[in-house]
């Protein structure tokens, strides 16, 4: 199982960038200004941003763990996005 949230956003650059450098205190990263990948030991997390939209997905290793990626993932966002007032609806889908 999969999770994807869709925000609409210009800031999504920017968000790549302080997540990934506050997550690599303590697990692998990698990004660039448009991309960037999080290696969870409990889920692997890809985030893209476009000029309107910060694209964030989840793959957990197994389904009991979504929940915790998704929550890992809002709750820092929240706190580097603090300047505006984001709407996170996560769409879960199954892998294929």
């Amino acid at each position: 199982m999969k999770s994807a949230v869709f925000i609409n956003t210009r800031e999504g650059s920017a968000y790549i960038r302080k997540l990934c450098r506050h997550f690599a205190v303590k697990v692998k990263t990698s990004y660039t200004e448009t991309s960037g990948e999080v290696w969870f030991p409990y889920s692997y997390c890809t985030m893209r941003a476009t000029p309107e939209q910060f694209i964030v997905t989840v793959a957990p290793e197994n389904a009991d763990n979504i929940d915790k990626a998704e929550s890992v993932i809002v709750r820092h966002l929240e706190k580097f996005a603090w300047r505006e007032k984001l709407e996170i609806n996560w769409q879960r889908y199954e892998d294929e």
